[in-house]
């Protein structure tokens, strides 16, 4: 290829500027290239000659098209294709990262939870083309793009085009379809039906290799390599590294088999294999060790038996000695202790495992946000589980082998190991932060929209089955809490009377599971079954009670005894939980700021208090809102009893309150600023849009009730036309004019979509979507967003915001800095520019961006912002312990 840059720039001149080479494979070269349209970088790849050639250029053209609508997360999209003077190219974005193939080299072996996380992402983008009839053929860890620890899977099509293209003929250009190391049998041995076992059995290699350090059929030569894959013996990654679970193991050697019948049937199985610690196939190594410690113990036991009968029988005959009962102080290190509030969830943040070993709970996230974290018995510090960002409300399995979480902003219920696999998602979307229990028969409750009932689907995955619905007679909103009582009669629940508040008319009762209905049986917030047969409740003022329960008649047999009082929980609730075996836990005192300030930033970056010394408590229901002319702000604060009301404050002057309690989310002021929009969750109804005067001079009115969750709001410049966003997956965005009892959709697909902003000149749509795999912001027509998408972020964004001159577009980066992107409508919307002003403040944030948090003031050079006052969020400084709490109740119940 003589000067292959100076040709291609000539014959791509107005289109595309190649500025270097950047790597070259067996069938193309890279270069990095300027997308002079979109002005934006991206990876140019040019089919070698001699291939290009062979498989001619309208086969090629036409069979690569096919897969330019794969679209996931983990699958870098096709961006265009053609041909220009001879040469065959296809383009796509260009990441700013590395191979998985120069990780390995570098790390040899990766982190098991890490390493099976990468398959599972791979393994996802696999599937979404196998369901559309798009097999890869080419799956390595060269065609695995890590941008910021995620997977991208590269070339989806190039090898199935140049395949369909060439025939048979590929042979004359010396190449092959496939990575020696990575070809399934079927393709060494030449089987044009290649099917998307295949894939799968690629992908397993590449698990393997991440695991063990190298490929599962090394060789000298590729003829070496092709003769194991085709009759070598099965591998196993345990033997190589002990750490590698059993099942992780097993599943490997499933997809490595040399039938594609007798592999996974597809991806996603493979998956659930890798997350499935049951899950096992044929030998695996050390079967047969417990059959080898177990038998002469067992003789050893016997003789102990026969020789100390004597001593056996005195003991039994003694009477029990109770265990004493012991308190104690659990501290925690600087930033990993409990996280309070996270995500504006309340109930409490922690659970124990059913022996008191583990201690799960939630804390800090990576760089911001939350997570899960697990603290051995025995241990001085806790560790972060994997995979578990924004989870909140964490319950033990049974067994105390797994513990399941709730998934704030995506609403998923989820269930994770403690063996580095990464999480199953038992169910999708719609869960209410409202806890959720394992129960002995292996169901798991919870609650749900859109509904509001009570829910329980299989811990190894299936159907939900509704099991109760809130009495809205009985002024029933929602069940909260569930703990299943272990005769699987019932559960105990929280009767809410408002939606996600706590008010003083709350209850707890006990769940009739064949009739489905509620006895109330105490006021209070929580309540938990023990084993010594009695309730233990909390009330709304924090004191602890029990009283003795028949869960057999589910029934109260007796009076209350109080036990302890001055229970310190969050503004949400108590944060208390109990083993099985009689480990008590609950919150200690709090330290740390739960205080916000507005400030307004000028674009270098000094920050001003919006009113020296006014702060307002942290909460995650949106950012503050400017009116048109700049002398009020509009924003939800928590009320007493957990939820939210709206306000509208005079910059300088007093504050009213425009909206009382419920769960009111993120006002916006209307064009006019004469109204302010909002959402709200009334009970037993989804968040609906409403509006009310600013002036608190009407009454609310409803401006869409639809079946599903608005979460949040932007008017178009019309003054009539507002934009809405789903407050669920996949998160769509839509348009409600005057009149519409129903909402139009503009951006549906299955892809996240958030923060939608339409432009002051009411032409251009911006928005922030996942669609490339992480979050960038993106422009589109309005309203007929049909045309074509405009990339504004270049590595990650989020919360776009137009200047009301409308030629700047604002967006908060990956980094956490305000960017601003100069913009130009002239002969199609385009980037002319984009200047990095200064780092966000800290401010109390969920790791998932779904809504902007700031605003600008009219001159474009002020932003009004929220930040942190006295610190970071909350935590805390430690937990009381208490050691065989069910000997406390006994003795202080007289039993």
């Amino acid at each position: 290829m003589s000067n292959p840059i100076e040709r291609l720039n000539t014959a791509l001149e107005g289109r595309y500027e190649l500025e270097r080479e950047v790597g070259e494979g067996g069938m193309a070269t890279v270069f990095l290239a300027k997308d002079l349209k979109h002005n934006r970088s991206v990876a140019l790849k040019v089919l070698k000659p001699e291939l290009a050639a062979v498989v001619g250029a309208d086969r090629f053209l036409a069979e690569i098209e096919t897969t330019a609508n794969l679209q996931h997360p983990h699958i870098l999209p096709l961006f265009d294709s053609g041909e220009a003077d001879g040469f065959l190219f296809y383009v796509m974005p260009y990441v700013d990262g590395e191979t998985l193939r120069s990780r390995i080299n570098r790390e040899k072996q990766l982190p098991v939870d890490e390493a099976i996380g990468i398959a599972t992402a791979v393994a996802g983008a696999l599937q979404t083309a196998h369901d559309q009839g798009v097999v890869h053929r080419d799956i390595k860890p060269g065609n695995i793009l890590l941008s910021r620890g995620q997977p991208l899977v590269a070339d989806f099509g190039i090898a199935i085009a140049v395949s369909a293209g060439g025939g048979g003929r590929l042979t004359e250009t010396g190449l092959s379809l496939g990575t020696p190391y990575y070809m399934s049998p079927e393709q060494a041995t030449g089987d044009q039906q290649v099917g998307p076992a295949s894939d799968t059995f690629a992908l397993a290699c590449v698990l393997y290799e991440m695991l063990t350090g190298e490929p599962p059929y090394p060789g000298t030569t590729a003829q070496a390599v092709l003769g194991k894959i085709i009759q070598g013996a099965p591998v196993s990654a345990t033997a190589v590294r002990r750490s590698v679970p059993a099942h992780v193991d097993a599943a490997i050697r499933r997809a490595l088999e040399k039938l594609p019948a007798d592999r996974f049937a597809s991806a996603d199985v493979f998956v659930k294999a890798l997350s499935d610690p049951s899950f096992r196939h044929g030998h695996s190594e050390g079967k047969s060790a417990p059959d080898r410690v177990w038998k002469p113990l067992a003789a050893i036991m016997t003789l102990l038996t026969l020789t100390s009968t004597g001593g056996l029988l005195y003991l039994a005959s003694r009477p029990p000695i109770p265990d004493p009962i012991i308190r104690y102080a659990m501290t925690f290190e600087p930033n990993e202790g409990p996280t309070i509030d996270a995500g504006g969830v309340f109930g409490t943040s922690l659970a124990v495992s059913p022996d008191g070993d583990r201690l799960a709970y939630v804390g800090s996230g990576e760089e911001s946000g939350y997570r899960l974290w697990i603290r051995d018995r025995d241990a001085l510090s806790g560790s972060p589980i994997v995979g578990t960002t924004s989870a909140v409300q964490p319950f033990f399995s049974p067994d105390g082998s797994r513990v399941g979480y709730i998934v704030t902003g995506a609403r998923e219920l989820k269930i994770v190991s403690f063996g580095g696999e990464p999480p199953l998602t038992l169910v999708g979307s719609d869960v209410l932060r409202l806890g959720a229990a394992w129960a002995p028969d292996g169901y798991i409750y919870y609650s749900a929209q859109p509904d509001a009932a009570l829910y329980r689907v299989p811990s190894t995955g299936g159907s939900p089955e509704r099991v109760a619905l809130p009495d809205s007679s009985a002024n029933e909103a929602r069940y909260a809490f569930p703990d299943p009582l272990p005769g699987g009669k019932g559960l105990l629940v929280t009767v809410l009377r408002g939606n996600n508040v706590y008010t003083p008319e709350d209850d707890v009762g006990v769940l009739d599971l064949d009739s489905g209905t509620v006895t109330v049986l105490f006021r209070g917030t929580l309540a938990r079954y023990l084993p010594t047969g009695h309730i233990l409740f909390v009330t709304h003022e924090g004191d602890v009670l029990t009283a003795p329960f028949d869960e057999a008649r589910l029934e109260v047999t007796g009076p209350t005894t109080p036990l302890f009082s001055g229970l310190v929980g969050s503004t949400r609730g108590p944060d208390l939980a109990i083993s099985a075996s009689g480990r008590l836990v609950y919150q200690g005192e709090v330290t740390g700021s739960a205080d916000v300030e507005l400030v307004f930033a000028d674009r270098s970056g000094p920050m001003t208090p919006l009113e020296e010394g006014w702060t307002m408590p942290m909460d995650g229901r949106g950012g503050p809102s400017l009116s048109p002319d700049g002398r009020r702000i509009t924003f939800a604060l928590p009320s007493g009893g957990g939820g939210a009301d709206i306000w509208v404050k005079e910059i300088g002057g007093p504050m009213s309150r425009l909206a009382f309690g419920e769960g009111n989310i993120r006002p916006r002021w209307s064009v006019d600023g004469r109204s302010v929009l909002y959402m709200t969750d009334r009970p037993g109804d989804n968040f609906d849009l409403v509006s009310q005067p600013a002036d608190g001079s009407g009454v609310e009115s409803i401006i869409l009730d639809a079946e599903w969750p608005v979460g949040e709001v932007r008017p178009a410049p019309d003054g009539e036309t507002l934009v809405i966003r789903r407050n669920d997956n996949p998160a769509n965005i839509y348009m409600v004019r005057p009149g519409d009892e129903v909402a139009t959709p503009l951006l549906e697909d299955e892809f996240i979509k958030v923060a939608p902003s339409v432009s002051p000149d009411g032409r251009f749509l911006a928005y922030a979507s996942n669609i490339s795999g992480r979050f960038e912001v993106y422009v589109r027509p309005f309203p007929d967003v049909g045309d074509a998408r405009v990339a504004v972020s270049t590595a990650g964004g989020t919360e776009p915001l137009w200047a009301h001159s409308g030629s700047e577009l604002f967006y908060r980066s990956a980094e956490g800095d305000l960017v601003a992107a100069t913009v130009s409508s002239e002969g199609g919307f385009r980037v002319v520019s984009r200047e990095t002003l200064f780092p966000f403040p800290p401010v109390p944030s969920s790791t998932f961006p779904r809504y902007t948090r700031y605003d600008i003031a009219a001159d474009d050079q002020r932003f009004l912002m929220m930040r942190l006052v006295g610190g970071p969020v909350p935590v805390a400084d430690d937990y009381t312990v208490v050691e065989n709490f069910h000997q406390e109740v006994l003795r202080a119940t007289g039993n």
